[in-house]
């Protein structure tokens, strides 16, 4: 499995990009798959409640290229600076889009974005599934505090090919399904790394089984 990391910062509301920068982990070389061309823009408009617009355009670009649009995400008003990562395992995509902020500069309202990315390169032809993740990074180990940050998820699969162009809404199930200690398909945690355990074997959590949000009690 390869990660790669792109980060960028706030600029009073406009659209900001990366410069290119890529971020790579140890041992990521020049060819694995790459997060690029990552931009955002500022808050929208403050609101209390789930986003009802929120939706995620794909577009394929040359060599590979996949532009990932992700319209009107929410994140806490005080949110300044993002991150996001991706990795690809198989044909399993992992994308994770991070709100970095300190805890207290919090706010009690919640801002939609608009996050941009190029991932890749793709293969033509092969069908992925894409989960994309949307949460938070405070700066503090969270299992120490016995605290989980806010979190949404959503997969989307698709075929590649060089017209590829469509529209999915972001799903707004956030309950898990209880794993199945008996299945032997691939599992693997929030982070996208892949676990060699089977379901009967994991520690209590949520993890991810064909394209699902699973939880061990």
């Amino acid at each position: 499995m390869f990660v790669v990391l792109a980060v960028c910062s706030k600029d009073n509301g406009n659209s900001v990009e990366d410069e290119s920068q890529v971020f790579y982990r140890a041992g990521q070389t020049e060819g694995d798959l790459l997060l690029t061309n990552f931009t955002y823009t500022g808050c929208k408009g403050e609101t209390r409640s789930q986003s009802p617009t929120e939706h995620f355009e794909l577009t394929a670009v040359k060599d590979g290229g996949l532009m990932i649009k992700h319209v009107d995400v929410l994140f806490n008003c005080g949110s300044d600076k993002f991150e996001a990562e991706a990795s690809l395992d198989g044909q399993n995509i992992f994308i994770k889009e991070l709100s970095v902020i300190r805890a207290e500069y919090l706010t009690t309202c919640l801002c939609p974005f608009d996050l941009g990315y190029e991932i890749g390169p793709l293969e033509e032809g092969v069908t992925y599934t894409m989960t994309i993740t949307s949460t938070y990074d405070f700066g503090i180990d969270m299992e120490e505090y016995g605290l989980t940050p806010d979190w949404n998820e959503t997969t989307i699969t698709f075929t590649y090919s060089p017209t590829l162009s469509g529209v999915f809404s972001s799903s707004t199930d956030m309950t898990p399904t209880e794993a199945n200690p008996h299945s032997s398909a691939a599992t693997y945690n929030l982070q996208g790394v892949k676990l060699d355990s089977n379901g009967h074997q994991l520690s209590r959590g949520i993890y991810i089984q064909n394209g699902k949000k699973v939880v061990v009690k």
